[in-house]
């Protein structure tokens, strides 16, 4: 079973409450928005297999197979099939909600390991729910009453730092509304805290 990128996306955001002392977001708008904010990390700001166990993917996997199916072989049926693809559960979602923007980045569902592979490196931003490999989706809610707005062509997700300790870089994402045009710039550095490969 493959959630859609959109479930998982809501059910991240909805677990964004409490926050984390020791790691941040910060987002800049430029262009025909403006303005900045930054925001502690939050429950749910990072998912990722790279920083789960596997019997923590598979209890990943089963809640997102208990949506919608109440019969338990079919459950069952629907968690085999997702530990037996890659990624299991997510290869990455970063979230980071601020006054000025609420921001997700997701790996698209056709990527596998080897297209988004654990470390640091340089990712093709896109729009959500796109299909292509080895690229990232992403979400833009911008906070104001500007309007629309949507990510318009390619991004870049500057990643610097990944590993069992944390997850840091930086992101452009190129937005259009009705013929205006403007950019959001992000910086992130979310340890690894709550998963089971985190370093202790």
């Amino acid at each position: 079973m493959r959630a859609t990128q959109l479930n998982i996306f809501f059910i991240a955001t909805a677990v964004a409450r409490a926050a984390f002392a020791d790691g941040q977001c910060e987002v800049a708008l430029e262009g025909a928005l403006s303005g900045s904010a930054k925001s502690p990390m939050s429950r749910g700001a990072v998912a990722t297999d790279y920083w789960m166990t596997t019997e923590e993917q598979r209890r990943a996997v089963e809640i997102m197979a208990s949506i919608g199916t109440k019969d338990p072989a079919e459950k069952q049926k629907k968690v085999d099939a997702a530990m037996a693809k890659e990624p299991h559960f997510r290869l990455l979602i970063l979230n980071c909600v601020t006054d000025v923007a609420r921001l997700t980045f997701m790996a698209t569902d056709a990527s596998t390991y080897k297209d988004i592979p654990f470390g640091p490196g340089k990712l093709r931003l896109g729009p959500a729910l796109n299909k292509t490999k080895g690229q990232v989706g992403t979400i833009v809610a911008i906070k104001t009453d500007a309007g629309h707005w949507q990510v318009q062509g390619e991004g870049e997700l500057d990643i610097q730092a990944w590993d069992v300790k944390h997850i840091a870089g930086t992101a452009k994402v190129p937005l259009t509304s009705d013929g205006k045009q403007a950019t959001l710039k992000a910086t992130f550095d979310f340890p690894c805290k709550s998963f089971g490969k985190c370093e202790k």
